[in-house]
Parts: C-alpha cells; sequence; structure tokens
C-alpha cells in the first residue's frame, strides 16, 4: 500500500511539473479497475512570484539628493568610512543579494552612495553594498 502511495505521489508531482494531466487514483481498487473507468484530472501549473530585486535609486542618509532642495549643498559622496565589525559585501542592497565579499573590521571602504540603510561602497573596482549598521566615518587626527 505504502508503494502505491509512493507511486501516486510520484505519478502527481510529475504531472504537476510537466503540465500533463494523470488518471486520478484513490485507492488500490482504482489501480485495478482504472482501464475500465477513465476520469482524468488535470492539474493547473501555479504561477511563480518574480523573485529579481531592483536597485533603489542612490540618495544620502536624508532621503533627498545632494542639491535636489539647495543646488548649494554639495555630495557627501564620495568618503571614506571604516568597518565596525567583521561585514558582507553584497551585490545589492538587501540580505537577500549575493555575498561578493566579507570585509574584515576595521578595513576603510570608499563610500559613494546611500540607499536606504545600505551604503554603496567601491571596493577594488566593485559596487557593493554594505549595511549601515556597520560603516561609520573615519575620524580625522
Amino acid at each position: 500500500m505504502k508503494l502505491i502511495k509512493k507511486a501516486f505521489i510520484i505519478i502527481a508531482v510529475s504531472a504537476m511539473l510537466s503540465g500533463c494531466s494523470f488518471q486520478e487514483i484513490k485507492s488500490d481498487k482504482d489501480i485495478l479497475t482504472s482501464e475500465n473507468q477513465s476520469t482524468t484530472t488535470t492539474l493547473q501549473v501555479l504561477g511563480v512570484p518574480d523573485l529579481t530585486t531592483t536597485t533603489p535609486p542612490i540618495t544620502n542618509p536624508s532621503g533627498t539628493l545632494p542639491g535636489e532642495d539647495d543646488p548649494e549643498v554639495e555630495s557627501p559622496y564620495p568618503c571614506t568610512m571604516i568597518t565596525t565589525a567583521n561585514v558582507n559585501a553584497r551585490k545589492g542592497p538587501s540580505t537577500a543579494d549575493t555575498i561578493s565579499q566579507t570585509v574584515i573590521e576595521g578595513t576603510e571602504v570608499k563610500v559613494i552612495g546611500y540607499a536606504d540603510g545600505w551604503y554603496q561602497v567601491d571596493i577594488d573596482g566593485e559596487t557593493l553594498y554594505i549595511i549601515e549598521d556597520y560603516l561609520e566615518e573615519v575620524s580625522e587626527e
């Protein structure tokens, strides 16, 4: 009986993935009489939501672009900041984005922008993102 259930599950999953129809089996008795009774059920493949991410526009921490409200305001970027812990530098501004590398605590990085809680940084010519909690301004001595 367990083998029959496993076979049914495999057939059902295969049909779902291929978009094909399969013969409905309700019990082991239906298997014996299925040649005489033709009941077909078509399964619909469910739509998969779009999982792509988009990069938000780069802004400064106040949420407005430098010079947007006041043309005499100078952009704070690029600037140098330092990591406060070992931190992942990602391909985009989200924890769902791929980790490109881990930046060691105390490393100075060139910050080129800001986007919704993430600093956009240039590391060896690659644009990556580090969450704002792990960067602080370099103190000038």
